[in-house]
């Protein structure tokens, strides 16, 4: 069972005024669309970080894991009123959490703390705290995955493609830094009302090289298997003890870090099985995405119910590779 290190709570409204975030002149622009003066920022944020997890011996029994793919980033669409159920989003997380979240950047990470203002303070308050590793996603070489329940999202930022809207290449990554005002404006769509979500800040290991080695894969897998238990663990918490656990992923660790695609996915999938997750929802954003996704679902059928060990070495035979860097 997954077991906190430090948990805390933290009223969204009285954050936002104690320990204000700090923007770039950019992310400034996206706050003040958000989030106009006077705004009252809803919530009670429920903070918790985690031990690092063993694997089970054995796959347990339990429910079969759903997996569906969706040709787009996230979309946060809401479960409706199914109230014994609890949808979280993986943050693609720096080993210190939102570490980037004021900067000109606009990756995975700085696009949801700027979608969820919230979290720039979150992580100013978390600085002042008593527990000196407690922004720590990574500490001692070990993963210590940060989930965060009811976080609310005031806007959404485009940053796709849109000759229309004067971003022909988009605005992801560094580019946003470089975007007009007008631009900017033009990708911001404030939430009224705004809606909640909840996150697991995991952070994927980086700057690897060849071919991945055992202790590469056990370690990528003990990271999602711990975040994606402790999601389980949460949702119990907050729902019942028979809540059913989605949880919204894409490619994880494959961007700036640039893990391996079909890895990630292959292990990803895996550590959902593993600790019991009812639904695994994966954004590919395009049709390489999905083609990726569609091979993944193909090659770990029959794999699903090795034990962990028999599950690592079979990762290890592939002998896939680490990707590059996409700069962002």
């Amino acid at each position: 069972m997954a077991t906190p290190i430090v948990q805390r709570t933290y009223s969204a409204d009285e954050i936002m005024t104690s320990s204000p975030p700090i923007w770039s002149p950019v992310k400034q622009l996206v706050f003040d669309l958000s989030s106009p003066l006077g705004t009252r920022h809803r919530g009670e944020l429920q903070f918790r970080r985690w031990y690092v997890e063993d694997f089970p011996e054995l796959m347990p029994s339990g429910p079969d894991l759903i997996i569906t793919g969706k040709e787009n980033v996230y979309d946060y669409v809401p479960l409706g009123d199914d109230e014994s159920a609890l949808a979280w989003h993986v943050n693609f997380a720096d080993p210190e959490l939102f570490v980037a979240y004021g900067s000109p950047l606009m990756a995975q990470d700085e696009i949801q703390a700027a979608e969820h203002p919230v979290l720039g303070a979150l992580r100013e308050k978390l600085l002042t705290d008593p527990s000196e590793s407690i922004t720590l996603t990574v500490e001692a070489g070990e993963p210590t995955p940060i989930t965060i329940a009811n976080i609310e999202r005031r806007c959404i930022v485009m940053t796709d493609a849109d000759q229309e809207k004067a971003r022909p290449n988009g605005l992801y990554g560094n580019r946003f830094a470089k975007a007009s005002p007008e631009i900017i404006r033009n990708a911001v769509i404030p939430l009224n009302p705004s809606t909640q979500s909840n996150l697991i800040a995991m952070a994927a290991p980086y700057g690897g090289f060849g071919e991945y080695d055992r202790a590469e894969v056990k370690y990528i897998l003990q990271t999602a298997y711990t975040g994606f238990d402790a999601v389980r663990s949460e949702t119990m918490r907050l729902k019942s003890s028979n809540a059913q656990v989605h949880i919204h992923t894409g490619f994880w660790g494959c961007g700036a870090f640039g893990g391996n695609r079909l890895l990630m996915l292959l292990l990803q999938i895996y550590a959902a099985k593993l600790a019991q997750v009812n639904s695994l929802v994966i954004h590919t954003v395009d049709q390489t995405g999905s083609d990726w996704l569609k091979e993944a679902q193909n090659r770990i059928s029959g794999h699903l119910e090795n034990t962990p060990g028999q599950f690592i070495q079979w990762i290890v035979s592939l002998n896939l590779r680490w990707g590059e860097s996409d700069g962002n």
